[in-house]
């Protein structure tokens, strides 16, 4: 769905994204994790989230958001059909939830998608 036109504005993306204020932690032939802040989505916002992107697979394979004190708050998977179209089929979230006695939680959601279709402009 995004083919080879994506990963050449990825490799764009990547070159860029220090003076974009967003991090290269990481970057090797297969995958690059890259650390941004919220704030460039919505200034209000004080999380960073950490990406995990497949450069084979040109995806999203997974996520995580921080807080200002470099706490986990959320952990995303995402999961590939194996076929010639690789569309998303699962999805795992982990989360921390206080529950309410006050003690926070491990919250996981799974979703699992099966015959995924888009119509668009009918």
């Amino acid at each position: 769905m995004q083919g080879q036109k994506f990963i050449g504005n990825l490799e764009d993306f990547i070159a860029k994204a220090p003076a974009n204020g967003i991090q290269v932690l990481e970057q090797g032939e297969d995958f690059v994790s890259l650390r941004m802040p919220l704030n460039k989505i919505d200034s209000r916002m004080k999380q960073e989230s950490v990406l995990l992107i497949d450069k084979k697979l040109n995806k999203i394979v997974g996520n995580r958001i921080y807080d200002e004190h470099n706490e986990i708050l959320q952990s995303t998977l995402y999961g590939y059909n194996s076929g010639e179209i690789k569309s998303l089929c699962a999805i795992k979230i982990n989360q921390k939830v206080k529950v309410p006695s006050g003690q926070q939680v491990d919250m996981e959601l799974n979703t699992r998608i099966d015959e995924l279709k888009f119509s668009l402009n009918k």
